[in-house]
């Protein structure tokens, strides 16, 4: 079944109240223990657990996800102004030293996503799919991701605009009145989340 952007803009809206609203505050303003819940609520949520396994951390006397904590803690969105993919790609190779070498190349997009937002794109195979790169390829997906933003980009903002109109179908609305929508739904990375949900759905 095929669904419009303006089901994706709302699709999103409702998933950044549940999920990555959570997330991105607990990472950021969180204590050491809150950032360590929501890590594996993330995980558990993006399916991405099973590529950080416990023998790198529990199993050898770490809390889950403390590795992964102590990675995340140090990055700030400036480290990604110059050269976006090659800095993601540090990171990754630090996730993956301290999880015996595991690809995590979604996971670490995911991660930084979440911490930071702009300037990172996820890295997803469902988007991957959909843009038809090869797999690992990071560059690539970045450059075929951006240029198809670009053909969708002001279709996503007129229909983001009109986002407010309709906050009383979001899944929480003593949060997302008209005015709190209106001011996230304008957002660069709101509007590129929005795209993404596009993407993922053509990738299935």
């Amino acid at each position: 079944m095929k669904h419009s952007l303006e089901y994706f803009s709302l699709y999103y809206l409702n998933m950044w109240l549940t999920h990555d609203r959570l997330y991105h505050e607990s990472l950021n303003n969180g204590t050491h223990e809150e950032k360590l819940v929501f890590i594996k609520q993330a995980a558990t949520y993006y399916k991405v657990a099973r590529n950080l396994p416990k023998e790198y951390d529990e199993d050898i006397g770490y809390a889950r996800y403390e590795p992964v904590i102590k990675i995340i803690d140090e990055v700030i969105a400036s480290d990604f102004s110059v050269d976006t993919v090659e800095s993601i790609k540090k990171v990754q190779d630090e996730l993956s030293r301290a999880y015996g070498g595991r690809c995590v190349l979604s996971i670490t997009t995911k991660l930084l996503w979440l911490k930071i937002r702009d300037p990172i794109i996820i890295y997803d195979s469902q988007a991957r799919k959909a843009l038809k790169t090869d797999d690992g390829d990071l560059s690539g997906f970045y450059t075929a991701w951006r240029n198809e933003y670009c053909a969708h980009s002001k279709a996503i903002a007129t229909i983001c605009a009109k986002l407010s109109s309709v906050s009383e179908y979001s899944c929480d609305q003593k949060i997302a009145n008209p005015k709190y929508v209106q001011n996230i739904s304008m957002q660069p990375w709101f509007q590129e989340r929005v795209f993404d949900m596009y993407l993922w759905h053509i990738g299935q």
